[in-house]
């Protein structure tokens, strides 16, 4: 019995560890097929003067402060893509168009070459690109305040200039709330306009998948907010603006099934299982040229996940490892009735086997255990992937 005391404590013990691990801001950073130490500063970021969450921090790379693409720039309104054969992003808004490469410090706004002071990285699953390039590329004002280490993006200019172009008309319409449910399968967000005089357009993207409404004519009330919802399907809803659209984005847990419904002043979004679009496309853009294939790096499916936790957020998710299982029952331990020993000859006490009341597998107390851990989390709004749920081998190569 104190052997299986043991293995409980100790099953409960590494779950703990790995709390704790989670909540630590350990900076180990991973690029280039390595792990690494970072030991500068992390910055805060605002966009004109609105506080920015980014799963991995702004830092400080080579002497110039780097920022991943999606967490900023799609919430500027931009489209941000990449492809992992040739480990390339793309930011596309409005009419600009920026390629970059991963480990090239060549990129192409609107087939013009330009050279990047910093080359772009996969840090930690995230492309990480330098803000101050791209940002100042879109027309954008970048700065630092040095009191309060914080990267800043100002969208709006303060010098009245005269426009080459006529001007964009102002929204009309206002989004004043929001309200998501899930049941059946079915991920629905209800969106709820001042006006009906609106347009939308939808598509889908991948490596992360995530489905992109773009609303015309239409403004956020200063209440309409991020949310990461509870949801088997949807991890985060986010809102960017971009002159008179205001873009929504869901991020999915796999591609899915969507429909886009409107009825007055009511806008509909049901993803899941409904009959409606599926197949993930990019908007249509013109071709620019490629470059020579950089050298082989990470890409941001590829990196091991494991110390990325330490940049865990609810919105995100995390992995549990319940250990052993089929083939690998791990640590056994059976318990008997006891009975009397039988006294030898000589005076000796040979001990007897009792009835055998149990046997306790290490496998099945991880698992019980992390199942519980699983739960736990789930409820809490906490995306959870399982190495394993039932008692089955794993072999450990594959867990990463």
């Amino acid at each position: 019995m104190k052997r299986l005391i043991c293995l409980l404590l100790g099953a409960i013990l590494a779950v703990t560890l790995m709390g704790t691990f989670v909540s630590q801001a350990v900076m180990n950073i991973y690029y280039d097929g390595a792990w690494h130490t970072y030991t500068g500063n992390t910055f805060q970021l605002k966009i004109d003067g609105e506080n920015i969450d980014c799963v991995v921090p702004p830092i400080v790379f080579d002497g110039y402060s780097v920022v991943p693409a999606r967490d900023v720039f799609e919430y500027l309104g931009a489209t941000v893509s990449w492809e992992a054969k040739d480990q390339k992003v793309t930011v596309d808004l409005g009419k600009k168009r920026i390629i970059m490469y991963i480990n090239s410090q060549t990129a192409y706004v609107n087939s013009e070459k330009r050279k990047m002071p910093i080359v772009p990285k996969i840090i930690n699953e995230k492309t990480m690109i330098p803000v101050r390039f791209v940002g100042e590329t879109l027309g954008y004002t970048v700065g630092f305040d040095n009191k309060t280490d914080t990267v800043t993006i100002t969208t709006k200019t303060t010098t009245p200039t005269t426009p080459t172009t006529p001007s964009v008309p102002a929204a009309k319409v206002m989004l004043t709330s929001y309200k998501s449910t899930e049941k059946n399968g079915v991920f629905t967000t209800t969106f709820n306009f001042s006006g009906s005089d609106i347009e939308h357009s939808a598509f889908m993207l991948t490596e992360p998948d995530r489905l992109v409404v773009d609303i015309g004519n239409v403004t956020k009330a200063a209440t309409v907010l991020n949310s990461t919802p509870t949801s088997s399907l949807v991890t985060g809803v986010r809102f960017g603006q971009h002159d008179a659209v205001l873009r929504v984005v869901f991020d999915l847990t796999s591609t899915q099934k969507y429909n886009i419904s409107r009825s007055g002043k009511v806008m509909t979004v049901a993803i899941g299982k409904v009959s409606g679009t599926q197949a993930p496309t990019t908007p249509t853009t013109p071709t620019t040229p490629t470059t020579p294939t950089t050298p082989t790096t990470p890409s941001e499916s590829d990196t091991p996940k494991f110390e990325q936790t330490i940049f865990i957020k609810p919105s995100r998710s995390i992995t549990i490892d319940a250990g052993h299982g089929g083939s690998d029952p791990g640590a056994i331990f059976e318990e008997r009735e006891e009975v009397e020993p039988i006294i030898g000859e000589d005076g000796e006490e040979i001990p007897q086997l009792g009835k055998l009341i149990a046997t306790w597998k290490e496998e099945d107390i991880n698992l019980s255990v992390a199942l519980k851990v699983r739960d736990i989390l789930e409820k809490n709004g906490v995306r959870v992937v399982m190495t394993r749920t039932k008692d089955e081998t794993v072999v450990r190569r594959d867990r990463p």
